[in-house]
């Protein structure tokens, strides 16, 4: 049986501007299969933007994928089927949220 893991990438995270907000990476070296969940509680929708690299400290970052979470409640999930030892997300608003946390997790399995 594989061992299973999940990864906290942002907890209630607070976010009342637009800058991007960017998460830890996280090392998913002997992890096969990969999603990642958010669920937006912002009352702003956000963007996502999954990215991955090859080394830590990353000296190249490539974006993995991306897509938007509806405000107030709203979840999405990627699975990630592109390989990268390192993974981590990066959130933006394009309106600064008054109220709210975004959540996000990185579940993995491997062997």
């Amino acid at each position: 049986m594989g061992q299973f893991k999940e990864e906290i990438l942002f907890s209630n995270y607070q976010i009342r501007n637009t800058k991007a907000h960017v998460s830890d990476w996280i090392d998913c070296r002997l992890m096969e299969n990969k999603t990642i969940l958010i669920r937006n509680e912002l009352n702003q929708a956000i963007t996502v933007y999954v990215q991955g690299a090859r080394d830590k400290p990353a000296t190249n970052i490539w974006e993995i994928d991306s897509f938007t979470v509806a405000a107030n409640g709203g979840e999405e999930f990627g699975t990630l089927t592109d390989f990268f030892p390192f993974v981590r997300i990066a959130a933006r608003c394009s309106s600064s949220p008054t109220s709210g946390g975004l959540n996000s997790y990185l579940e993995m399995s491997g062997v």
